[in-house]
């Protein structure tokens, strides 16, 4: 017999579809191809087709699904639900622009396989995994719950994990730090590690300074800081 989780879907699959996320998000990462500007007719066709499926999809795991909001009830309490809904529905129609557009770009015309049927259920089985799994994460770290939801609807090119990476990587941080690079940044990495040496030259340079204007600054302006607080001086002596 197939062993399943407490929520009846099979262990096998699960992992599966954890696994299934992964290679799409680096599929995306190693090359980022933009999301933004309109959708096509192929990409809206794709995301019609699909939503019959999340529908069934829906109805079939209703009682794992319902497992999933009880347990967050509680943390997206002030967020109506269709505002959830909107936001992951957001997040879908991004995740499968950046499915489609990056394997049309590495392999030409992936329309077919889109539309397939096995192959949308991979996608939204993944997307919708990885968008609960980032709002348990969110919620471990006391992440503003609408502050999670726009980190969940970004899965597609950030790892649920990826805050918990973050979190250890910089435990001096602040929550909002974090979440800055997470939501705005796509190479989110790159963008903490430039702040966390601008803010070790700014302490080093202006050990007198108050903490928060230092921090600001790195956060603000990481490729320059030096410039940048020079600038700041230079105008708080002109109003002296």
């Amino acid at each position: 017999m197939e062993e399943k989780s407490s929520n009846g879907i099979p262990i096998k699959e699960m992992l599966g579809t954890v696994r299934e996320g992964k290679r799409m998000r680096h599929e995306y990462t190693d090359d980022p191809i933009s999301v933004a500007g309109a959708t096509s007719k192929y990409e809206t066709k794709i995301i019609g087709a699909a939503a019959g499926l999340l529908e069934r999809l829906e109805e079939e795991n209703q009682g794992w699904l319902e497992e999933k909001r009880n347990k967050l009830k509680d943390y997206l309490a002030d967020i109506p639900d269709q505002k959830v809904r909107d936001l992951f529905h957001d997040g879908w129609r991004r995740f499968v622009k950046a499915q489609y557009r990056t394997r049309g770009r590495d392999q030409g015309d992936p329309h077919g396989e889109f539309l397939d049927e096995s192959n949308l259920r991979k996608l939204i089985q993944s997307y919708t995994f990885d968008f609960i799994r980032s709002l348990r994460e969110s919620r471990k770290y006391s992440v503003d719950p609408a502050m999670a939801l726009r980190m969940a609807s970004n899965v597609f090119r950030v790892d649920p994990l990826d805050l918990e990476k973050m979190h250890t990587m910089y435990p001096e941080f602040e929550n909002w730090i974090i979440e800055t690079g997470i939501t705005m940044y796509r190479d989110h990495e790159a963008f903490l590690k430039g702040v966390h040496k601008a803010l070790q030259d700014l302490r080093q340079r202006y050990p007198n300074r108050e903490q928060w204007l230092l921090t600001a600054v790195a956060v603000r302006r990481h490729e320059d800081p030096i410039a940048y607080m020079e600038d700041l001086i230079r105008k708080e002596a002109a109003y002296l």
